[in-house]
């Protein structure tokens, strides 16, 4: 058996030989034209009425030509049901032809837009890809809402968007609701929860009005209101937080407003009133006792968060 193996291999070996021996060498080198595709990725506010338009500007660099002449663009665009950026060709639906495109931006849009723009060399069919994206910045998120004063008068201005691109409003309730600032008074505190309420509240009383939404109160020294922070509308206003003393007609005079994770302390001209956590905005009078102070509404006592209280206060 050994020898007809060694007789075997031979022979291979000589084929493998002759192969090599044929093989002259006679090979044609040709450069390859090389593609660079820069496309920014640009931000748009979230339209709210009418749509908006974007223009996306590709700068093209080749390796052996000069001018875009010799290249196709096909722009793709990213399906409803599929996240921007994606690396799935699946995915991506055909959209617009030519180097530059335009977008269109649907009022109230608020995912971000995906394109995958397809270069394709004319001479040999060869294709380059580059993904990009329009960015939407929504309305007051992120964001940063500055309660200040402006020549006497009290206004609520936002900072929204991320460093790399965002928005400045001195006067967020003239530029987005075209209405004045609703409070009078001199600035005296802003507070928002991402998540304002009690969850346990909303699920079980979910049906007398407790919510577990995002929540933002201002406080000026003549009034206090709650407010939608993505809308800026005016859920609950003076008249119905500070009830007690508006509805016998005095003047408001607040003092102090805080927030935190158990409820809101406000003290009206020497008055507190506590309001639980509870999504409701509706606060008890706090009523000095022999030791600690009590919370009561319509004469039932409540003990809940008296040492929060205590302590709040006494800071």
């Amino acid at each position: 058996m050994k020898p007809q193996i060694i007789r075997f291999a031979l022979a291979c070996a000589v084929f493998v030989l002759a192969g090599c021996y044929e093989d002259k060498g006679n090979y044609d080198y040709h450069d390859v034209n090389g593609v660079k595709i820069e496309i920014d990725e640009p931000q748009v506010r979230m339209p709210k009425s009418d749509d908006a338009e974007v223009t996306l500007k590709p700068i093209i660099a080749q390796t052996m030509a000069m001018g875009d002449e010799n290249l196709d663009f096909q722009w793709l665009i990213i399906k409803e049901d599929a996240k921007a950026l994606s690396d799935n060709m699946n995915d991506y639906m055909p959209y617009a032809k030519g180097k530059e495109c335009k977008v269109t931006v649907k009022a109230g849009q608020t995912d971000n837009i995906g394109l995958l723009l397809v270069v394709t060399d004319k001479a040999n069919g060869t294709q380059w890809y580059k993904k990009t994206q329009v960015k939407i910045v929504k309305p007051f998120n992120p964001c940063w809402f500055v309660l200040h004063e402006k020549e006497g008068k009290t206004m609520l201005g936002a900072i929204e968007g991320a460093p790399d691109g965002y928005f400045v409003y001195a006067d967020v309730y003239k530029s987005e609701r075209n209405e004045p600032f609703p409070l009078q008074g001199k600035p005296l505190a802003l507070a928002a929860r991402k998540v304002y309420g009690s969850k346990e509240a909303t699920s079980v009383f979910g049906f007398l009005g407790f919510s577990a939404n995002p929540g933002m109160v201002i406080a000026t020294t003549k009034g206090v209101a709650l407010v939608t922070p993505s809308t800026l509308a005016v859920k609950y206003s003076t008249e119905k937080i500070l009830f007690e003393p508006t509805a016998d007609g005095k003047q408001i005079k607040l003092q102090t407003y805080k927030m935190d994770a158990h409820g809101e302390l406000l003290v009206n001209d020497g008055k507190a009133y506590f309001a639980h956590m509870d999504g409701t905005c509706v606060p008890y009078s706090v009523k000095e006792g022999d030791k600690y102070p009590t919370i009561s509404l319509m004469g039932l006592a409540k003990t809940c968060y008296i040492s929060t209280i205590r302590k709040t206060i006494a800071s």
